[in-house]
Order: structure tokens, then C-alpha cells, then sequence
């Protein structure tokens, strides 16, 4: 766990190319780096991701963050687009109710993104 008293956490590190990491969690959002092209082609081990950045969540990262289960977003939502968590294959919505098959997101998004 990184905690820091700054608004956002820049992410240095290639966590890309660190198989053994599978948890990567903040006290603040963090800006992730994007994958580089010496990053290897199968994808990250990461299983959860909290407190990302939203300027973060671009496809090529979360694309490479296949394997996510847990992810948390928070800052500016505005330009957030919400088709990329599509990449997000084994994501697993924190109210999951097996008989429900919508995805429930809270009231404050609809007046960011119209679903």
C-alpha cells in the first residue's frame, strides 16, 4: 500500500513487468504508467487496482490489466469513458446479485454519462 498527503500519486514503476505484483492499492489516486513496448505481451498478474486516477483508465492500460477483479476509480469522471471496462473481463461489480444481470452504477453517474 502506497499513502501519501499529495492529491495524486505518479506511478514511476513499470508494473507491467512485475509478475509478482497483484495488488496495488492507494491512500490516493494514482496515475498509472501505460504499458511500454519492451512490456511483456501477455497480461499483467495485477488482480486489483485502488484508487486509480481516471485519466488512467485509457484502453492499452486496462487492456493489459486483464485480469482485474477489484477496481477503484476516483477524480474527475467527466471524461471518463466507461466502453473500456470492457478490457475487464474477470471484474466483479461490487454488488453483485446473481439474479440481476444490469450493471448498477450510483446515481451521480448518470448526470457524467448517459448508459
Amino acid at each position: 500500500m502506497l499513502i501519501t498527503s499529495k492529491p495524486t500519486i505518479d506511478v514511476k514503476a513499470d508494473i507491467w513487468n512485475m509478475p509478482q505484483l497483484r495488488h496495488l492499492r492507494t491512500n490516493k489516486p494514482a496515475k498509472l504508467p501505460p504499458p511500454t513496448t519492451s512490456t511483456s505481451s501477455t497480461n499483467s498478474y495485477l488482480q486489483t487496482l485502488s484508487l486509480v486516477a481516471p485519466e488512467s483508465c485509457k484502453e492499452d492500460v486496462l487492456a493489459k490489466a486483464g485480469n482485474l477483479q477489484k477496481i477503484s476509480v476516483k477524480g474527475n469522471l467527466t471524461a471518463f469513458e466507461f466502453k473500456v471496462l470492457k478490457f475487464l473481463e474477470n471484474l466483479t461489480r461490487l454488488n453483485d446479485d446473481k439474479s440481476d444481470k444490469a450493471l448498477h452504477l450510483p446515481s451521480a453517474f448518470s448526470n457524467v454519462y448517459r448508459i
